[in-house]
């Protein structure tokens, strides 16, 4: 399985010309100062769900006529779909589905099927269409991490792949039309520090002005970021009653993320994470930190490895580091690592929220002195200002033409892609996509 975390977008994913050059995707800029935002990564008709497959059909002719090889459902209830013996499922991959009453694996298969199912002696399934909503990690979270903790074998590192790859198409999917800004930082930032306060405001700024922002899925700065993007909807008058209850009960707590029940009574009062721009995307090798409970979306995956890369990897709008540890100065280096060596279109900004918290140990210098002749020296910004660093992410927005979007804009389901207007250029699954039979 190819868990590589590596993003298929236009800054990475290039097609030899006529005489061999490289040159950008049909459809892509070819303007030294535009970018991209991101696409999907391949052209495999994916199914996630009976409404995107029903589209499908249509657009192929229908039931009788549609010849479903190469088409990939993943983690579908087709328990309502009682023509699917009806279809051409020859060469149809069914990966960790259900199906109606009469139909079972070994009758598709005789059909030319390949179905894989989902292991039932463990507590997650390595193949699932959709990242993890709040409700269903809260559900299967600390029973995940014993497993995780409890198993070494071959079959659950294999389970534990296979898990993250589809963890990562799903992700895919979820980023296509957008411009992702990280915000990176320390799990102890606490919930009553100024700091904690200031990246709250940022973010639902940034969330408000078409951002999606993304986080390590985890407490402290990581909290705040999603806090300030789960916000974005809601007045402002009702932050400080928020910050209020965030902060009642720490105090009974050895580390204020185990004080999930504050953060619980946000969302009792105020409703679940819908449809906001606030991504996660934590990690079971600290699964003794909870994920916090404001993202809309968690991308929970079991490598770490993979998790890190990623999240730099992503973040095409730039990244904000908050004040932060060993784990933050991991990130910022790795960052500075892959802007060093990208093409002028291919840098991003990096930008040191806390002056004297970044100058002091000389992390922004050495990154300011390895980044002299790279064009990502000039997206470096080191500051206390969030006023400055709103201003420095959507100057390079301008520069690069990438997309941002109205809240109301991602109510639609995003894996359909013709019900979401994210970006005009995105591939859609229903009527832009070659059919797998041709």
């Amino acid at each position: 399985v190819d868990a590589c975390f590596t993003i298929m977008s236009t800054r990475d994913h290039k097609r030899k010309g006529d005489k061999g050059q490289e040159g950008p995707l049909p459809g892509a800029s070819s303007s030294s100062q535009s970018s991209t935002s991101f696409h999907h990564s391949n052209e495999d008709v994916e199914i996630e769900d009976v409404e995107e497959l029903e589209l499908i059909l249509e657009s192929n002719g229908g039931k009788e006529k549609a010849k479903m090889k190469g088409w990939i459902f993943q983690g579908v209830d087709l328990s309502s779909v009682d023509y699917l013996l009806e279809c051409d499922v020859h060469g149809a991959h069914f990966w960790g589905c259900t199906f109606p009453r009469g139909v079972d694996p070994a009758t598709l298969r005789e059909r030319g099927a390949h179905v894989l199912d989902n292991p039932a002696d463990i507590p997650f399934k390595p193949y699932r269409g959709f990242m993890y909503s709040q409700e269903e990690l809260s559900e299967v979270d600390k029973k995940i991490y014993r497993y995780y903790l409890d198993n070494t074998s071959m079959l659950s590192a294999s389970a534990q792949s296979v898990h993250d790859y589809s963890i990562r198409d799903a992700l895919f999917d979820y980023l296509e039309g957008k411009t992702v800004v990280s915000i990176m930082g320390g799990h102890g930032l606490s919930r009553v520090s100024d700091s904690y306060k200031q990246t709250v405001i940022m973010a639902r700024t940034l969330a408000r002005e078409g951002f999606l922002v993304t986080t390590g899925g985890g407490p402290g700065a990581m909290e705040a970021a999603n806090l300030g993007a789960y916000l974005a909807d809601k007045p402002d008058d009702i932050l400080d009653d928020v910050l209020s209850m965030l902060a009642q009960g720490n105090d009974e707590y050895e580390h204020e993320f185990e004080n999930e029940k504050a953060a619980q009574n946000v969302l009792d009062k105020y409703g679940m994470p819908t449809f906001m721009p606030s991504l996660g995307i934590p990690t079971w090798r600290y699964g003794h930190e909870p994920p916090n409970k404001f993202a809309t979306w968690q991308a929970k995956f079991f490598s770490n490895a993979i998790r890190e890369d990623g999240l730099i990897t992503i973040s095409n709008g730039g990244v904000i580091y908050c004040e932060g540890s060993a784990g933050t100065r991991q990130e910022v280096f790795q960052d500075a690592c892959r802007n060093h060596y990208a093409t002028p279109t291919e840098a991003t900004p990096m930008i040191f929220l806390g002056v004297k918290h970044w100058t002091d140990p000389g992390v922004f210098q050495l990154v300011q002195a390895t980044s002299q002749g790279c064009a990502y020296h000039d997206l470096l910004l080191c500051t206390d200002d969030t006023k400055e660093v709103l201003e420095h992410i959507n100057k390079h927005k301008n520069n690069r033409n990438l997309p941002t979007h109205k809240l109301e804009e991602y109510k639609g389901k995003f894996w359909i892609k013709n019900t979401c207007n994210f970006h005009e250029n995105a591939p859609c699954h229903v009527n832009k996509r070659p059919r797998p039979d041709k």
